[in-house]
């Protein structure tokens, strides 16, 4: 965690769920209960349920909130994560999808791993790029796909309008604020995910205007093939590297 601080210092850190829980059992606090306290302040949208959730935490053991509050809820908890990154994940799947994905390089001679690695991520980009440029849709079919589970919860909210833009959707417990200018909504989900809530949507359809319009455009077909279209470039055999002055890099010596 030092290493990233240090090479990215602007970069936002968040702490996997699972290994939060793992090392606050090796702290001593373990068990469903202290599950559903940590479950509860980690998926908070608001700072409101995130301080209820340590609340009662408190409630139940001082010792494991004051160890859980030390951490700083940025790094674990949804409400108080950046909204740059348009993503509310809270556990690590992404690095652990991608050390699978090279697991048969991994026990390699550290030049074979990198070039093995290499090669791997070059045909991926590559593929991807082709596949984007082919593509018929417009936003990535996985935001499709969470937006229409949006748009089935928003026909259980009420929708009642200020003024141009702003609204004040009623829910099935809850009430927000929704401005559909700033792309905002009260319950924070929106801002977080890039991805209109089930609030947003009922604003959206009050207004007679598409969902899909209002989905961030880090999801659209633009973005996607930005983000591929840097080329990683074919890498010849060690037979034709530059030949140089410099002494040989041993491999490093074992000892038992």
């Amino acid at each position: 965690m030092n290493a990233v601080a240090r090479v990215f210092p602007d970069c936002k850190h968040r702490y996997c769920k699972r290994h939060l829980l793992a090392n606050m059992a090796i702290a001593g606090y373990r068990g469903e209960k202290y599950k559903s306290f940590v479950d509860s302040a980690v998926y908070a949208y608001t700072e409101y349920d995130y301080n209820r959730a340590m609340d009662a935490l408190k409630a139940f053991n001082t010792k494991a909130w004051k160890w859980l509050n030390y951490l700083g809820k940025e790094h674990f908890s949804r409400h108080a994560f950046s909204s740059r990154s348009r993503i509310d994940l809270v556990v690590n799947n992404l690095s652990e999808v991608f050390n699978n994905y090279i697991i048969e390089f991994r026990d390699k001679p550290i030049v074979t791993m990198l070039d093995k690695i290499r090669q791997k991520l070059m045909v991926r980009v590559n593929q991807k790029r082709d596949g984007g440029q082919q593509a018929m849709w417009e936003i990535t079919t996985v935001v499709v796909g969470i937006l229409e589970v949006e748009k089935k919860y928003a026909r259980y909210c009420n929708a009642y309008q200020s003024g141009v833009g702003l609204w004040e959707i009623l829910g099935s417990e809850r009430q927000y604020e929704v401005n559909l200018f700033s792309r905002t909504c009260g319950c924070n989900k929106w801002q977080l995910t890039g991805i209109p809530c089930k609030h947003a949507v009922t604003a959206i359809f009050a207004t007679k205007e598409r969902p899909e319009d209002y989905v961030d455009e880090y999801f659209r077909k633009e973005a996607y093939l930005r983000a591929y279209a840097p080329v990683i470039y074919p890498v010849p055999g060690e037979h034709d590297w530059t030949t140089t002055d410099s002494p040989d890099i041993d491999p490093p010596k074992f000892t038992k």
